[in-house]
């Protein structure tokens, strides 16, 4: 029987292969240089412009690991939370699908995760500006980073509300954060020196983040309630 990976990381692309292949070499070579074992879970977030095979080169030879498609393109949180379901490790790494990913913090997410007993940790930089202080204000958030570039999460714990998520665009960290905090799960930041990457939200995020208030107070991240299919 195949031990079970200590880690999934989940990867999602909305473009094509090119670039992929540097970013799971990082992977693989990061998570062989510390020894822990790990699966890859790569998520192509729509039809690919080279074809329904594009992706198979890519992961040959890498065990274990899982390719999913989405069927059509729904967005980074769609497919970071399909890659999440599809797990089968107790900790689930969020990566994004670029070639210059800070892959070696996971260890620095992980020992926090570990020493506090954490239910999620983030990592990245960003959010200082105006409105991502007043998204911070309006939803409660002491984290800074609110377009994180890794996040840590342990899956058992945080699979009743990552099952209930609705957002599928770049504000689903804003939606995890925000209801993990408001169900007392333990959620921690340290911050990444990816500065010059730190990514801001936008005023397009507004729509959702009131969508996500909205759907809260009506009870419909209430683990009573169904997942949305």
């Amino acid at each position: 029987m195949a031990e079970r990976p200590r880690v999934s990381v989940v990867v999602s692309v909305s473009a094509g292969a090119a670039g992929v292949t540097e970013t799971l070499e990082r992977i693989d070579a990061y998570f062989k240089s510390v020894r822990i074992e790990r699966e890859i879970v790569l998520v192509v977030d729509g039809t690919s412009q080279g074809g329904p095979h594009e992706f198979d080169q890519v992961l040959r030879g890498r065990e274990p690991c899982q390719l999913l498609r989405l069927r059509e393109r729904l967005g980074v949180g769609a497919a970071v939370r399909s890659g999440f379901l599809a797990s089968t490790a107790r900790q689930v790494l969020v990566v994004p699908g670029r070639p210059d990913t800070t892959i070696e913090a996971y260890k620095s997410l992980a020992d926090l995760v570990r020493d506090r007993d954490l239910d999620v940790a983030v990592g990245g930089g960003g959010g200082s500006g105006p409105l991502s202080r007043g998204i911070r204000r309006l939803m409660h958030l002491p984290q800074r980073a609110l377009r994180p570039e890794l996040v840590l999460l342990d899956r058992d714990r945080t699979r009743p509300v990552v099952e209930r998520m609705v957002v599928n665009g770049e504000a689903w960290a804003i939606e995890l954060l925000y209801v993990c905090l408001r169900f007392s799960l333990r959620v921690a930041e340290i911050p990444l020196s990816c500065a010059e990457r730190a990514r801001n939200p936008s005023i397009l995020d507004l729509a959702d983040i009131a969508r996500v208030r909205w759907r809260f107070r009506r009870g419909g991240y209430n683990p009573s309630v169904d997942a949305p299919r």
